[in-house]
């Protein structure tokens, strides 16, 4: 089975007719930085092109071994208007390079600290769009496992794209289960916490904590420490604020449910009086007229992303090189399919703490 999937991947290669590498592109900014490493604009030497370059540093950990792979495989064979696309990726000894279209709209959670909250006539739009995203994700066997607004990214025109699937698991099929414990505390369903076995429910219910952060300013249950906001998670009633429509505070109602069994699907969202007037079929075709378009420039523009990413120096950060534990690992379970092998380069760069919530994950792998 695993060589069947290994096959696959290598007839579904985006890569260009010759190999690439870091010496093809130009760093221009950095754009995101996460606990795998930092993501940058560059420009591709040859073609011209900007893209997003999302540099991931090897480890020992079987788990994140598996996440890249898993992380690989839905960028390379999972595609819809709503998900980030890959261009191409290779490896060096020491770090993964994933090539994918550059998003100059930037982070949803951007755009929210600037307007603190939404209306739901625009939130809507955005809903939408993460609705459809999750749908396809779903029915082609992948569940994401980390929806939040830092992971919803705006394109030129303000059109919606997950990105990051670092923690999605592939071949995940419908009715299936896993145990294991990973996501963003703030919006983790009752049921990861608990390190229970859960579905793809888990990400309805992290749909519901972004659709309650983007209207009213913040997340539903959010404490002073993990350990508090996971508590808070588990027992502390749902305050639905009075400004929220009745429409609105039904679907959260039915989204937020710490029960995965009395949760609302999908299927049965889109059908609510809370998208009532929503012509799916446009909104599946990128139809609507989105309520904030980004303002760009140029295709260098970065005025949509974090100061505090942007203003750091546009160059790759060093790493030590893997230990034989980390080759073999890789060797025999990530990268097989891979589009081309890189010479490294590497020059320092400045550390950041993210903006945003942060990721928890086990050592255990996939259950």
């Amino acid at each position: 089975m695993e060589q069947k999937v290994q096959e696959q991947l290598q007839r579904l290669s985006t890569s260009p007719a010759k190999p690439v590498g870091v010496k093809d592109f130009q760093f221009l900014k950095v754009v995101g930085i996460g606990g795998y490493g930092k993501v940058y604009q560059v420009r591709e030497k040859s073609g011209n092109h900007v893209y997003a370059l999302k540099i991931i540093r090897k480890t020992e950990r079987p788990i994140d071994a598996k996440h890249l792979k898993d992380e690989i495989r839905v960028l390379k064979t999972v595609h819809s208007p709503f998900l980030c696309r890959l261009h191409t990726c290779f490896e060096t000894e020491e770090k993964v390079y994933l090539v994918m279209e550059f998003l100059q709209g930037g982070e949803l959670y951007t755009l929210l600290n600037k307007l603190g909250k939404m209306s739901e006539i625009a939130g809507k739009f955005y809903i939408a769009g993460l609705v459809l995203a999750l749908e396809h994700l779903h029915d082609c066997h992948v569940v994401y496992r980390d929806l939040k607004p830092v992971n919803v990214m705006l394109d030129g025109k303000g059109q919606v794209r997950l990105t990051d699937f670092g923690l999605s698991k592939f071949n995940f099929p419908k009715g299936a289960q896993t145990r294991t414990f990973c996501g963003t505390p703030e919006y983790m369903a009752p049921e990861v916490i608990k390190r229970k076995p859960y579905d793809h429910s888990v990400d309805v219910y992290s749909l519901g904590c972004v659709i309650y952060d983007m209207l009213t300013g913040g997340p539903p249950f959010q404490g002073k420490t993990e350990k508090e906001t996971t508590r808070m998670a588990l027992k502390d009633p749902l305050l639905l604020p009075s400004h929220l429509s009745i429409e609105c505070q039904t679907i959260l109602i039915s989204l937020i449910k710490r029960d995965p069994q009395k949760r609302m699907g999908l299927e049965e969202l889109k059908t609510t009086a809370f998208f009532r007037g929503t012509d799916w079929q446009k909104m599946k075709e990128q139809g609507y007229l989105p309520p904030y378009i980004p303002s760009v420039l140029n295709d260098e523009d970065v005025s949509n992303f974090e100061p505090c990413f942007t203003d750091m120096p546009a160059e790759e950060s060093p790493v030590k090189k893997p230990s034989e534990k980390v080759k073999k690992t890789i060797t025999e379970n990530v990268f097989a399919g891979f589009d081309s092998v890189a010479q490294s380069t590497s020059k320092l760069g400045k550390a950041s703490k993210r903006l945003a919530f942060k990721n928890l994950t086990n050592e255990a792998g996939d259950q």
